[in-house]
């Protein structure tokens, strides 16, 4: 049986150093980064300014691939990997998750890639 959502057993350890999105050139450039997870890289982001002021924010460049929430399912055991069995198909975007899935899935890349939030 899956982990609930709200298991932090499963969560990837929240990485020390500086945040590779951090950087005080990207808000605002459209310029690409990522954080990792553990010994694999994140989904591409891109960092938005802050609004009034604001700390800036990182955004994914795109939807959620298959191979990112296989990620997800392979490290917490939440759900089960999606098939993927060419390249193509595990770029698309993933489908079919419930919101509970898509909420973990979040909060995990949220603590792992040292964004905060809890």
């Amino acid at each position: 049986m899956p982990a609930s959502a709200d298991d932090d057993a499963s969560l990837p350890p929240v990485p020390t150093g500086p945040d590779p999105c951090g950087g005080a050139g990207l808000p605002g450039r459209g310029a690409a980064c990522f954080d990792t997870l553990g010994d694999t890289r994140g989904p591409m982001l891109v960092v938005v300014p802050g609004i009034d002021g604001g700390k800036p924010y990182a955004l994914s460049r795109g939807e959620v691939a298959v191979a990112d929430f296989n990620l997800f399912c392979q490290a917490t055991g939440r759900c089960t990997a999606q098939a993927a069995s060419t390249p193509e198909l595990a770029r698309a975007p993933v489908r079919n998750i419930s919101l509970t899935q898509a909420r973990a899935y979040l909060r995990w890349l949220t603590i792992g890639s040292g964004g905060g939030g809890a």
